[in-house]
């Protein structure tokens, strides 16, 4: 179900068979949560657009991409209170032309909106994408392959407002997020709270005299 979503299917089309996989679920005792692609688009009030409905109402704990969320103010709400993730994928979307330039991306709208977000790369082994050294505009290209780094470099480099606390809190969100189970997540917050504070001494300790 994961593609081009402008030539694909929209999730409704599969809503049937969606729903008894929840129903087998609920059965067995098994909780195996939605994680839907959806909103990879800057069409509006089409089929594509509307998958960001559909995965909100078939309950998707996480939504792959979401971009087009930005356009829908109630939405972003429902999504901050139950605490649906989006997971941002910043280069691709640069390189599929969703927005001209990472200072053009929906992100800081979606933050600034309580919206929780992941950064994500969107599968580099398939696209093979490059991560332009300097800025997009230069269109000065090196020849490995993205990384998820890459994607933190691109935002860090295309927002001033993204602070060392809003690192913090992305980086949480990607555990808090997960599908890992509660005992998972304690044990992956414990150890990421430890490297944390070993971060920041660091950066106390090497740069704590630079009053710039």
């Amino acid at each position: 179900m994961v593609g081009c979503e402008d030539r694909g299917n929209p999730i409704r089309h599969y809503l049937n068979e969606l729903l008894e996989f929840r129903r087998t679920c609920d059965a067995a005792g098994l909780d195996i949560p939605f994680l839907f692609h959806a909103g990879e688009t800057l069409r509006h009030g089409e089929s594509t657009d509307e998958n960001l409905f559909d995965a909100i109402l078939l309950g998707s704990k996480r939504i792959g991409h979401g971009y087009g969320l930005a356009r829908h103010p109630t939405l972003m709400n429902i999504c901050r209170e139950r605490g649906i993730a989006l997971e941002i994928c910043p280069i691709s979307n640069e390189i599929l032309h969703l927005c001209p330039s990472i200072q053009g991306h929906s992100l800081p709208i979606l933050l600034s909106n309580g919206v929780p977000c992941t950064l994500s790369s969107d599968n580099p082994a398939y696209f093979r994408y490059y991560l332009p050294t300097v800025s997009l505009i230069t269109s000065v290209l090196t020849q490995d392959s993205s990384t998820l780094s890459h994607d933190f470099y691109q935002v860090m480099s295309g927002f001033d407002s993204m602070s060392l606390h809003g690192w913090r809190v992305l980086a949480e969100w990607s555990i808090e997020h997960s599908c890992m189970s509660p005992q998972e997540k304690d044990r992956a917050l414990t150890e990421w709270n430890k490297k944390w504070e070993q971060f920041c001494r660091w950066i106390v300790h090497e740069f704590g005299s630079n009053k710039r």
